[in-house]
């Protein structure tokens, strides 16, 4: 049997989770409005997109998880005919719709940023390209990292032949004369930085 003290504290609930989904929605907002300005100014970077998104993606997951547990209460109390306060209830219901359509829109946002390349990237696989030209290496992959922290990328001595689909004659009889038993050898190695001050540590 479902008493009366219980449905005030499922009401006294509804009512905090509206006012979290408020925090919810305006984290949503200026998060977004933050990547944006940053983005214009050049100023964004892979870091900043996945720590602010990392914490809005886990306000939301709080937001649905709570949604499901009080309307689990709801289906319970309205089977046995106790209500929990219509207007609170209501109230609740209204704002998570709004939540529903923000945090859609907060989630296409976020995935238009899923291959973000800051511009100073350029200036780093220039400089990354240059010091493996001092290694006798060349860039054999596409570059990895946030450019902030770090960067990597696979890289071949730049005598043997590519591992990848080679792009043009030249190439393919490179892998030919390097072949063993008709299959391509793999010549690429690791090689990662660390960036400090927009610099290549070295």
């Amino acid at each position: 049997m479902v008493t009366r003290e219980a449905i005030r504290q499922v009401t006294k609930r509804c009512t905090m989770e509206h006012e979290e989904l408020v925090n919810t929605i305006e984290l949503l907002k200026s998060t977004k409005k933050n990547i944006q300005e940053l983005a214009e100014n050049g100023l964004l970077t892979i870091p900043k997109i996945e720590t602010t998104s990392k914490k809005c993606w886990e306000e939301i997951e709080k937001r649905n998880k709570e949604y499901q547990r009080l309307r689990t209460l709801h289906v319970v109390y309205e089977a046995e005919g106790i209500m929990p306060d219509k207007d609170h209830w209501y109230k609740y219901l209204e704002k998570k719709k709004v939540f529903s359509r923000i945090s859609a829109d907060f989630q296409d946002f976020i995935e238009r940023f899923k291959d973000y390349i800051p511009e100073k990237s350029t200036e780093l696989q220039r400089k990354v390209r240059e010091i493996l030209a001092i290694k006798g290496y060349i860039a054999d992959s596409c570059f990895e990292g946030d450019y902030e922290t770090w960067i990597g990328v696979y890289a071949r001595p730049k005598d043997k032949p590519t591992y990848l689909d080679p792009r043009d004659d030249e190439e393919a009889a490179l892998q030919e004369k390097y072949s063993v038993n008709g299959f391509k050898q793999d010549f690429s190695e690791w090689f990662e930085w660390e960036i400090k001050d927009n610099e290549i540590a070295v």
